[in-house]
């Protein structure tokens, strides 16, 4: 038998909304600026560890991480907050490797390769 929530489980819940809000937008803005994430954070004035922690939704961030964030992406904070846009759809199935339309490969020998004499 399931308890009825309590504040408590509310509490959990918009702080785990927030946190994946947060980790999604500094994802995407960081993936936008073509930063690693050590880049990132030295951007942003966080260590590393607390920088990857927040990208991770992991981390315990404060209202000082969020702002510091917000200047270093030259972002507002609503902008870290807001709720993510959805990530494009994937095909069903493994992605191909030589991709559509691609020519086949060429028989023979491959390139570089010289015959054992």
């Amino acid at each position: 038998m399931r308890h009825p929530p309590t504040p408590r489980d509310a509490d959990a819940a918009l702080y785990a909304e927030l946190t994946g809000r947060l980790a999604a937008n500094v994802q995407r803005l960081r993936a936008a600026r073509a930063w690693t994430q050590e880049q990132a954070a030295a951007r942003c004035l966080l260590s590393f560890r607390a920088y990857h922690g927040i990208e991770q939704a992991r981390a315990n961030f404060t209202a000082r991480a969020v702002a510091l964030l917000a200047r270093g992406y030259g972002v507002g904070l609503d902008d870290l907050l807001r709720p993510a846009a959805a990530p494009p759809p994937r095909g069903p199935g493994r992605p191909r490797t030589a991709g559509a339309g691609a020519p086949p490969p060429p028989k023979g020998r491959p390139p570089g390769r010289t015959p054992r004499r």
